[in-house]
């Protein structure tokens, strides 16, 4: 997100805080008092507000600590939906656009996966580490994630419908060919197949092998063609 800094209104030390950092605030909100009293003269506390609505992201104060009305004492993200930064190395800059949707995943949250959209590309290619920069936002907005977490990016760039995707460690290599094994009858086919993309562990298979047909998917690199075996389990 998009920070702001704060800044108080006078010189003087810290009286009160009054949030904490990841507290949402309006703006005008006040988020601390500064007594800017001076030997032999009293004043009235000033508060430190908000200047914008949003998540507080940095307040490093103290409570007695001197401030100064030219000194940015925090920041505040000014938007609730929260913005991921990440850079695409220049292979894979064609893949990109925007509107492109992501998923994301966060230590915080094991297991989870949150979705996103790529809203911002940047023009220039940085030429030291050949990669392009991208802003994606996290939409609709979850509020379980915070500013400065770490996020592990998954950018969808190509969809395909009616795949047949199996696990990527079926697959064996015989004389340089992808072979699945195929059970009909209790005895196995070595069937030779054309990998398509792989994402994570999961392999598609543009051709080869058709919809419902039974695959061998442990003890497969023990097989050879006509083998007799027997189905101790089935998994869809």
């Amino acid at each position: 997100a998009s920070n702001v800094d704060v800044y108080p209104s006078t010189n003087g030390k810290v009286q009160r805080i009054l949030v904490r950092v990841g507290d949402y605030v309006e703006k005008d909100q006040v988020l601390a008092e500064i007594d800017a009293s001076r030997a032999g003269m009293d004043f009235k506390s000033s508060p430190v507000k908000a200047p914008v609505a949003g998540t507080v992201t940095s307040l490093p104060l103290n409570v007695g600590a001197t401030v100064a009305a030219s000194m940015s004492v925090g920041k505040i993200a000014s938007t609730n939906q929260l913005e991921i930064y990440t850079n695409v190395a220049e292979r894979f800059v064609s893949r990109v656009s925007l509107n492109q949707k992501a998923e994301l995943k966060f230590d915080a949250f094991p297991g989870e996966k949150f979705p996103a959209v790529l809203v911002e590309v940047e023009p220039i290619l940085d030429t030291s580490s050949r990669t392009l920069g991208i802003k994606l936002q996290q939409t609709p907005s979850d509020s379980r994630l915070k500013s400065g977490m770490y996020a592990r990016i998954k950018l969808i760039t190509q969809t395909i419908n009616n795949a047949i995707i199996i696990p990527a460690n079926v697959i064996v290599t015989r004389d340089e060919k992808s072979i699945v094994y195929v059970v009909k009858d209790n005895i196995v086919e070595a069937r030779e197949v054309t990998p398509g993309l792989k994402i994570d562990d999961k392999q598609e298979i543009s051709s080869g092998l058709n919809v419902g047909e039974t695959i061998v998917i442990k003890g497969q690199a023990l097989l050879s063609e006509g083998s007799k075996v027997k189905v101790i389990s089935v998994s869809e």
